[in-house]
């Protein structure tokens, strides 16, 4: 039964790649069809991240080599570093969507606590690593981050740089879409972050989404707020316990876009 799960954590990164593969192919021929195939590879950047590469943050296998392998793959085709979110990721379960927590939906604004805004959340997204020299020395600090993992961190810049330089030489088109769907998947990364963490005016630790097709078929990933209570279990080991006061009406990715709209 575990073997399954574990093939099953292959499939969302395997469609990242096939649909940008296909985008590749199609770019000089088709370009719109070669868009669509971007528009998937980066739909399903972020659900690989969310639940592949999240696996690989709570549950590494023992083989060190194994272990460093997965790091530099997920690099190549996440387009920063695993180690940079490693400590995104390690960060955000310490601090559970507190204005210290590097990917909160709140901001401290003086002494008040605001949601922060939904389109430079999810689409200025990148305006956030200007402090991340600051944020890992504290992590460091705090010991939930380390001078080794870091030095990875720095290591797999080197292989983002690869991937990037490659690409350019292969064909500039190439490079385009790897970097269209490098921004669309980080921003669909935030938007399904911002889904599992509403910024509303009583803080919740999460949300979870209830529906039975969707976890089916992306493995508990729904059930958010229940794998904040238990981080030590995988996705599939997590039991519902819904609440109203924390249960999304749509999924993740898009709950986001309801709940914008709903105050408006």
């Amino acid at each position: 039964m575990k073997t399954k799960y574990y093939l099953n954590l292959l499939v969302y990164p395997a469609l990242q790649i096939l649909f940008l593969a296909l985008a590749m192919y199609f770019v000089k021929t088709n370009w719109m069809l070669a868009l669509i195939m971007v528009v998937l590879s980066a739909i399903f950047m972020s659900f690989s991240l969310h639940i592949t590469y999240h696996h690989h943050v709570h549950f590494k296998p023992k083989s060190a080599r194994l272990q460093r392998l997965l790091d530099f793959v997920i690099t190549a085709i996440l387009g920063l570093p695993f180690h940079f979110y490693q400590f995104q990721h390690l960060n955000h379960h310490t601090y559970n969507n507190e204005v210290e927590d590097v990917t909160s939906t709140y901001q401290r604004i003086g002494e008040s606590t605001r949601p922060r805004g939904f389109f430079a959340y999810n689409f200025l997204w990148f305006l956030n690593l200007g402090n991340l020299k600051n944020h890992i020395s504290k992590a460091i600090q705090d010991g939930y981050f380390s001078e080794s993992d870091s030095r990875k961190m720095r290591q797999e810049s080197w292989v983002n740089l690869i991937v990037i330089v490659g690409l350019l030489l292969i064909g500039w088109q190439y490079a385009l879409l790897f970097g269209i769907v490098f921004y669309l998947g980080w921003s669909m990364i935030a938007l399904q972050n911002y889904g599992q963490h509403l910024p509303t005016s009583k803080h919740q630790i999460a949300f979870s989404y209830y529906g039975d097709f969707y976890n089916s078929i992306f493995m508990n990933n729904g059930l958010h707020y229940e794998h904040h209570l238990f981080p030590g279990q995988n996705y599939w080991e997590l039991k519902p316990t819904p609440e109203p006061d924390r249960t999304n009406k749509w999924f993740h990715l898009i709950d986001g876009i309801r709940y914008i709209f709903s105050k408006s």
